[in-house]
């Protein structure tokens, strides 16, 4: 159990590593993302913040998730303005 628990932190550590070099790009017309990922800003519908991470909904039903934001309050408010979300749809 000890070495399971060792190896599931271990596991860990290096996805930790590999999700910090992420990616996302904010242009006047879409969020750009890893693996080719393309969000027009228009078919955003809803931000929402995730502990550390923000989530953003798409028209179609489409979760991303933007993890390991240092300032994720920022993050959401950014892209709220650029989306121009308010209200119950940006949290």
């Amino acid at each position: 159990a000890v070495g399971g628990l060792a190896a599931i932190a271990i596991r860990a550590f290096y996805l930790a590593s590999d999700e910090l070099k992420v990616r996302w790009d904010l242009t006047d017309r879409r969020l750009l993302g890893p693996g080719g990922r393309t969000v027009p800003l228009g078919d955003i519908t809803r931000i929402r913040s995730l502990g550390s991470a923000v989530q953003i909904i798409t028209r179609s039903g489409d979760k991303h998730l933007i993890k390991y934001q240092s300032d994720r309050a920022a993050v959401t408010a950014r892209l709220a303005s650029a989306t121009g979300l308010t209200g119950g749809n940006v949290a």
